[in-house]
């Protein structure tokens, strides 16, 4: 090879060289989304709630985080912030815990948290090797925040059954029926299960393992470590009838829409069609009795759809009877499936 063309390689090998540095060395700005999480080491007997510009956060607070770095890193952070899957080692999730322990704060108390200073220097944000030059709470710089530190107390708590509508549940037999919870000290020495209507349905044969949990407030619910046992009495005396009937369907609407529209329903013999129920005679009878035992429901926002999605018929069977299991539908997997299409008519004002 001539000293000319090796000359040549080598002037081209420093250009490509220079132009890598200098892409390197350059800054470039991205804003990643994170949060700020109370830690899991926290001691339980502490409730601790966030606050930023006087809105109350709970345990965590979500945060928009601005880096500064070099563009390899940013997109390096980006591809791995992108990442769907959470359990994929190579995902970056910009979560940080707190423990106000850490800043020797044990007792009831509301202090103020430098936030930005404290991401700054988490090595989460060191590890990234990456500059976190400021961080915004609902769109807002925000460089602290408060905490608030609350001392709770243990308690042996009775445990109560709701279903999944909060309605209790008095024939709920839990094992064990009390259980040792953190609640605040003016609080009342209780906690809940609730159980949908399929765990329902399932603790008449055999018990249904839930967690309790109480409330806390602004932090929400906690739950409880241990599962309790929740069975319900058996019913054995469901009998299995056809139901069809040609009373006036119920329209569940706001005023709003009373007032502007009228509602067609088409092809209402698909509402009115027979379909199983499994019922005591006496939760049967009352149904019956029900001036509109079946409704459709319909939505303020269905009058500015361009097309009105498919309305599922509601049974409307008395509450009592529902809360007490003595009725439901024999298939309900195939009663969602019953639906119709309505029509809304705008109502003319009458005019004098």
């Amino acid at each position: 090879m001539s000293d000319k063309v090796t000359k040549i390689l080598i002037v081209i090998f420093l250009t490509l060289l220079i132009w890598a540095w200098a892409f390197l060395a350059q800054e470039q700005e991205e804003t990643f989304h994170g949060s700020l999480e109370l830690s899991q080491q926290t001691d339980p007997s502490l409730l601790v709630s966030f606050s930023a510009a006087g809105i109350e956060y709970g345990s965590s607070i979500p945060l928009k985080l601005n880096f500064v770095g070099t563009p390899d890193k940013i997109a390096e952070l980006a591809k791995r912030a992108k990442l769907t899957a959470q359990d994929d080692p190579d995902h970056e999730q910009l979560d940080y815990p707190y423990n106000p322990a850490d800043d020797g704060f044990t007792e009831t108390k509301i202090y103020t948290l430098d936030l930005l200073r404290f991401l700054q220097d988490h090595s989460k944000t060191k590890q990234l090797a990456l500059t976190l030059q400021s961080c915004e709470i609902a769109d807002r710089p925000i460089e602290q925040i408060d905490v608030n530190v609350e001392v709770l107390e243990k308690k042996e708590c009775t445990i109560r059954c709701l279903d999944e509508n909060d309605v209790r549940v008095p024939e709920a037999m839990m094992d064990p029926p009390t259980i040792e919870m953190y609640v605040r000290k003016d609080a009342p020495a209780e906690a809940t299960v609730r159980l949908s209507a399929e765990q329902m349905d399932r603790a008449r044969t055999e018990s249904v393992f839930v967690k309790p949990s109480v409330m806390l407030g602004t932090a929400g619910r906690r739950s409880a470590v241990d599962t309790v046992a929740v069975s319900l009495p058996q019913l054995s005396d469901l009998n299995s009838q056809p139901f069809q009937t040609t009373l006036p369907i119920g329209i569940v609407m706001s005023q709003k829409l009373q007032n502007e529209y009228s509602v067609v329903i088409e092809e209402p013999s698909i509402v009115r069609s027979a379909i199983q129920i499994l019922a005591t005679d006496e939760a049967f009878a009352a149904y019956q009795s029900v001036p509109f035992p079946l409704l459709i429901e319909v939505r303020d926002s269905d009058a500015s759809s361009e097309m009105i999605p498919p309305k599922t018929v509601i049974y409307n069977f008395p509450t009592e009877y529902v809360r007490s299991g003595e009725i439901k539908l024999a298939d309900p997997a195939g009663a969602k499936t019953r639906q119709v299409n309505i029509i809304l008519i705008p109502i003319t004002p009458s005019t004098n």
